[in-house]
């Protein structure tokens, strides 16, 4: 039988191994996610990682940072390591089909200028699911472990460009190009 549920997904910013520390744009979304938790009995949030090497610590930090804010641990599922947000969307579906969530909205937490290419690529991976944006209006930061393009004007143009390869070229055929997935020849 499948269980009702309101998704939250905060996307992943990575983990400053030098600070011991989540960036400031992941802080906010987990903020913004906690309000959406606390208000929907039903609600869950599906926690992804980024890359391979900080996983396990960048989750560890975002579960610490949900219970700072009232968030207790029934709330929080763990998706496996994503290397990229096609990726992040695929594991957010296999937690999904995993607990047979009949999913009635999935809330979408990223920064302004992700969010155009991460809605898509939600919508494409999880079909007929309602997406509501959320924007974590957070500056990027500059120590960003998985922003080397430190500046918004040419991040912005790099989702641009990315968003338009998607609807161009698809998700499947796009999805290791910049990173492949470890495993995967």
């Amino acid at each position: 039988m499948k269980r009702r549920a309101t998704i939250v997904v905060s996307l992943s910013y990575g983990f400053i191994p030098g600070r011991q520390a989540l960036p400031q744009m992941s802080v906010a979304g987990l903020k913004k996610a906690a309000e959406f938790l606390r208000g929907d009995e039903n609600s869950v949030i599906v926690l992804t990682s980024a890359g391979f090497k900080y996983c396990q610590p960048e989750f560890k930090a975002r579960v610490a940072e949900l219970k700072k804010v009232g968030v207790g641990e029934v709330k929080i599922l763990k998706a496996r390591p994503s290397i990229s947000t096609i990726d992040e969307a695929e594991a957010v579906k296999e937690v999904v089909v995993n607990n047979q969530f009949d999913v009635g909205r999935l809330i979408l937490i990223a920064d302004k200028d992700h969010m155009g290419r991460a809605r898509f690529i939600f919508e494409k991976v999880l079909p007929g699911i309602p997406i509501w944006e959320v924007d974590t209006s957070a500056p990027l930061d500059s120590d960003n472990p998985l922003l080397p393009l430190k500046y918004r004007p040419i991040w912005k143009i790099a989702n641009i460009l990315v968003f338009l390869l998607l609807r161009i070229f698809g998700i499947k055929s796009l999805r290791n190009l910049a990173h492949p997935h470890p495993g995967e020849k």
